[in-house]
């Protein structure tokens, strides 16, 4: 189906085994596609799809898999260190410190009063600047579209699964560049 529609490219939501086996019997098949995909950072998997991931396998992620600065690199470089294993979300950072900054601007642990200085909130994280929508708090940074790379130790510097590859970014889209319009209405306490 996919070869008769001309597909040169697969989107999909499969990760884990599932993943894998999509990619292995589309190879034994003779399948020339790239890999959309948000779970292809996840650990292990450069090291089952091996060299056949190289250009074809491309993570969409708000964590990009390759440093692009150096504060991003220390945090990173520091977590491998401590924890012994790559550092695949960023996610729970951003809530910490945007947590910490609401309660410090609240001057108050209050729920309200926190959501409230939530409201609005922009930061700079170790990805992009992170802003928190007003209107219905979903959190609005850049997305990475992040292709498999052989570490160089120069472009390709963070060696993902001890695979000798990596994550080259290939494309950032700025979080302002995704923000749509919503219809929601959400209820905020009087």
């Amino acid at each position: 189906m996919i070869r008769a529609s001309g597909a040169d490219s697969i989107v999909t939501g499969n990760w884990g085994n599932v993943f894998t086996l999509l990619v292995k019997a589309a190879k034994e098949a003779g399948l020339p596609v790239d890999y959309y995909t948000y779970y292809a950072g996840a650990p292990g998997m450069l090291t089952v799809l091996g060299e056949g991931a190289l250009g074809h396998i491309k993570n969409v992620s708000v964590s990009p898999g390759n440093p692009f600065n150096d504060r991003r690199m220390a945090y990173v470089t520091a977590y491998r260190d401590k924890y012994k294993e790559d550092l695949i979300l960023t996610q729970p950072g951003v809530v910490i410190e945007m947590l910490a900054l609401a309660i410090d601007r609240a001057r108050s642990t209050d729920p309200e009063k926190v959501a409230r200085a939530l409201e609005g909130m922009s930061f700079e994280y170790i990805s992009g600047p992170v802003q928190m929508r007003a209107d219905n708090h979903q959190l609005i940074q850049p997305l990475f579209i992040d292709s498999v790379a052989k570490v160089d130790g120069k472009e390709i510097r963070i060696d993902w699964d001890q695979s000798g590859m990596g994550w080259k970014t290939e494309r950032r889209v700025e979080g302002k560049d995704t923000i749509m319009p919503t219809t929601c209405k959400m209820e905020r306490p009087q």
